[in-house]
C-alpha cells in the first residue's frame, strides 16, 4: 500500500491534532471552551474581522484554546508568511496565552 504526500501530511496533521485535543482535555477543567477556525491564512481585512470577533468572545468567555483546520497560510504554506498571517493577527489571543492547535490543509503544502 502506497500513500501519496498530501495523504502522510494529512494523516500526521489529524494525529497532532487528535493528540493535542486529547493532552488538553485531560488537563482541562469540565467546562473547557475553544474555538475553531479553517481557510483563515490569508492576512486581509476578513482575516482581522475573524481575529477581532475571536479576542471580543475572548474578553466575554476565555478559551485556551484555537484549533486550526487547515488553510492556515494561503499559498503553499511559505513560512515567509507566517508572521504575516499568524503572528500579526492573532497577536493579541498569543499574548493572553492561548494555544494553536493546527492542522495542514492543502493550501499550507506544496503539493505539486
Amino acid at each position: 500500500m502506497t500513500f501519496s504526500r498530501r495523504q502522510v501530511l494529512f494523516g500526521m496533521g489529524s494525529a497532532g491534532l487528535l493528540a493535542g485535543i486529547g493532552l488538553n482535555l485531560v488537563a482541562q477543567p469540565e467546562n473547557w471552551e475553544f474555538v475553531g477556525v479553517a481557510d483563515t491564512g490569508m492576512g486581509d481585512a476578513g482575516q482581522y474581522a475573524v481575529t477581532n470577533a475571536m479576542s471580543n468572545y475572548y474578553k466575554q468567555r476565555s478559551y485556551s484554546t484555537v484549533l486550526l483546520a487547515g488553510d492556515n497560510i494561503y499559498g503553499t504554506g511559505e513560512i515567509a508568511r507566517v508572521q504575516e498571517v499568524f503572528e500579526q493577527p492573532y497577536a493579541e489571543l498569543l499574548q493572553q496565552g492561548v494555544k494553536f492547535h493546527a492542522v495542514l490543509g492543502n493550501h499550507d503544502v506544496i503539493t505539486k
